[in-house]
């Protein structure tokens, strides 16, 4: 039994190592395909039923051993997850938010918040280099009076040296005040201070279209920059794309900051978007047109402005904040290469496998139920443990959901399988007490080495045989000494074939008898569905070529045509026991004397 564990699982790890050297490639082509969950629904449901079929004859089996169909529910299982974790199935949709003020329907495949708990270990750290100052604006519809302000704090970051302002406002109409506008963003390029403002985007067709400035404001056009990002589908802002739509010439405002911010080369995430974090410590947005000493704050910081209206305030794993204070943490996130970076897709299966690789292996080393129960708790712990270790000594972002998902579904199935195991393994407890005389205690925990299925015409030998095997140790099955009067035959006979250790064939002077070549077909089943070891046994008298049907002709037969001497009786002990005997038996009697 362990050698065919170790080689099954040998082969399995074998076929894991392939499929995550490969895998990666396939899943290139699941992004575009994962921004349709029903899409995806309609690949996996199926799939899910094709992996069950051909998953379920291994719970015939007595323990699963990570061969035959096992394997193949094993390998399709864990590939099942890994695409579900690639297309991002469980995390819905992530919508662009045209300066955060299109609403997006809930889905209810919504599940980011349930890793949100990440966010309460992210370990805080000072800020690096120049700070930030964020102010927001109560709502007006005073175009005028909003170009009177803007030119106002630039003119004050220039008088104050500050590092630059960021403007998260867009321009739709022209106003008479653009040129006392153009003419203080003109100072500002002379005195090398940075000034960014949003552009306003329209849907034409379905298409996000960006839309051109008014005449008035040309100059501002190289100061411009996408105030586009995301919230997801439970409503919740987590990270801001770098580029609107994938364009590099199209730069988010949190980008074109966090390049004046940063000292050096910027680091960028590889997936276009920064998953922010919310360094300590830190300042609350300042409302209203600043005054006083807070004019003193500009000097070497850089300064944010946006509105306070209600409806550009957002949930965040921070809390409510306002647009610009996103784009603002963005930005230093940026800065400071302070942002959270999520596992690549091509881990998922690897860890999935390794998860549920060690759940089947200790279903097939027979552990209990509730052992069983225990590891597979054990192992979401870990997970667990894992994915916030990850996320505070490394700010790497491990998706537990799938692992999650996964190992709980694997405990499940294999824990289900173990109760068909139960109950299947009571049913043959009762037909073998059926077996026994009745009242006889001993019997009722008997476990039996080898079924015996011989040809009526050699009874006498195989009695002698039988006896010999008990001389041994061994509990050999014999019709003659098992079959209680008055109960079916046939059935018992089945039963045993279905329970016991192993089953040798033996073949006399007059070949195979009528009812043994049902009997040895039933045995060659038994030898293909849990691995029963069927051993062809020449008896005295037998025929110097032996006949045998071509199905046990593949298995190493004992020749005992010569007598039941110890040569032959050692082969078929060693057959019987997986181990070989010392000569004589020697082994087999020291065993029987023990236990008597």
């Amino acid at each position: 039994m362990k050698s065919i564990q170790l080689r099954e699982s040998v082969r399995t790890l074998l076929i894991a190592v392939a499929i995550a050297l490969v895998l990666p490639l396939v899943l290139k082509g699941i992004g575009t395909f994962s921004d349709h969950p029903v899409r995806v629904l309609a690949i996996l449901i199926p799939l899910a039923i094709v992996i069950g079929v051909l998953g379920w004859p291994a719970y015939r089996d007595e323990r699963v051993l990570l061969g035959g169909g096992f394997l193949a529910f094993f390998i399709g299982f864990c590939l099942l997850f890994s695409i579900a974790a690639a297309s991002d199935l469980m995390s819905g949709r992530r919508t662009p938010l045209i300066g955060y003020e299109q609403e997006v329907p809930r889905s209810f495949l919504g599940l980011n918040g349930l890793g949100d708990w990440r966010y309460a270990l992210l370990r805080s750290t000072p800020h690096s280099g120049a700070g930030a100052l964020v102010f927001t604006l109560d709502p007006s519809n005073d175009r005028d009076g909003r170009r009177r302000e803007f030119a106002w704090l630039i003119q004050q970051a220039i008088t104050r040296h500050a590092r630059g302002i960021a403007f998260d406002f867009y321009f739709d109409e022209r106003s008479d005040l653009d040129p006392l506008l153009c003419s203080v963003v003109e100072r500002a390029d002379a005195a090398k201070l940075p000034v960014y403002f949003g552009y306003k985007h329209s849907d034409r067709d379905g298409l996000l279209v960006r839309d051109p400035l008014p005449d008035s404001l040309a100059c501002l056009e190289r100061h411009l920059a996408s105030l586009a990002g995301y919230r997801e589908a439970d409503r919740v802002v987590r990270m801001v794309p770098l580029y609107f739509q994938h364009d590099h010439n199209d730069e988010s405002l949190s980008l074109r900051v966090a390049r004046d911010l940063s000292r050096g080369t910027l680091k960028l995430p590889e997936s276009g978007l920064v998953q922010f974090t919310r360094p300590a410590p830190d300042r609350e947005p300042m409302r209203g047109i600043p005054a006083g000493e807070q004019l003193q704050l500009f000097e070497s910081r850089f300064v944010f402005v946006g509105s306070a209206r209600a409806g550009d305030v957002h949930a965040t794993p921070f809390g409510r904040l306002p647009g610009v204070k996103i784009h603002e943490l963005a930005a230093r996130s940026l800065a400071q290469s302070r942002f959270i970076e999520r596992l690549g897709a091509g881990w998922t299966f690897p860890l999935i496998f390794a998860l549920c690789f060690v759940l089947s292996v200790a279903q097939a080393r027979g552990v209990g139920r509730k052992w069983l129960w225990a590891i597979g708790a054990a192992l979401i712990v870990a997970t667990l443990g894992l994915a916030g270790a990850a996320i505070r000594w490394a700010l790497v972002w491990i998706d537990v959901s799938y692992l999650v998902a996964a190992v709980g579904s694997m405990t499940g199935l294999l824990l289900a399988g173990s109760a068909i195991q139960q109950r299947r393994r009571s049913r043959e407890a009762v037909v073998r007490d059926a077996l026994v005389a009745p009242g006889d205690p001993a019997t009722k925990s008997r476990t039996i080495d080898v079924f015996l299925s011989h040809n009526g015409n050699d009874k006498a030998i195989v009695r002698e045989l039988a006896q010999a095997l008990q001389a041994r140790g061994l509990d050999p099955w014999l019709d003659e000494w098992e079959l209680v009067p008055g109960r079916a035959w046939q059935q018992a006979i089945e039963e045993v074939i279905t329970t016991t250790r192993t089953a040798s064939v033996l073949v006399g002077p007059d070949g195979l008898g009528p009812w043994e070549e049902p009997e040895m077909r039933a045995c060659l089943e038994e030898a293909v569905r849990r691995k029963m070891p069927v051993i062809p046994v020449l008896l005295p008298g037998s025929a110097k070529t032996p006949a045998l049907p071509p199905f046990l002709k593949s298995f190493t037969w004992v020749d005992l045509r010569a007598g039941l001497d110890d040569t032959g009786l050692d082969r078929l002990e060693w057959g019987i026991t997986g181990v070989k005997p010392r000569a004589g038996g020697a082994r087999g009697a020291a065993r029987a004397t023990q236990s008597h």
